[in-house]
């Protein structure tokens, strides 16, 4: 059975794929309108290729170039956000390897000592025999 299942799935993997375009979608009539415009707007052509992208991903098919794929959407984020597309990612802090605060040894130490105690009293509670 599941011979003919791949076979379905291959048929309709290797099937002419239709892209179907809503001229009555918000984005769509917008994206007409930029276009009609300024047939050279780079962020018209950009979203073009988002919806196209995103039209390949929502019917179930992959993207040949994942990564081209992920910078658009941090530039499309990084201008809706306001954040500079030259802005860089702040470096780490660099942590030392110092030994923390002589409060916290006291801390586990006194821990320690709880658990200690909890035990004893374990062993000295008479063992119920079913």
């Amino acid at each position: 059975h599941s011979k003919t299942q791949d076979m379905q799935r291959d048929y309709y993997l290797n099937q002419k794929k239709t892209l179907e375009i809503n001229p009555r979608h918000p984005l769509i009539k917008e994206l007409l309108r930029r276009v009609e415009d300024n047939p050279a707007d780079k962020s018209a052509s950009d979203m073009a290729v988002m919806m196209y992208n995103t039209a390949t991903l929502r019917s179930g098919y992959s993207l040949k170039d994942t990564v081209n794929f992920a910078q658009q959407i941090e530039a499309m984020m990084r201008q809706t956000l306001g954040v500079d597309a030259d802005e860089l990612v702040d470096e780490e802090e660099e942590i030392t390897d110092e030994e923390p605060p002589e409060e916290d040894d006291d801390d586990e130490e006194e821990e320690e000592d709880d658990e200690e105690e909890e035990e004893e009293v374990e062993e000295d509670a008479p063992k119920d025999e079913l």
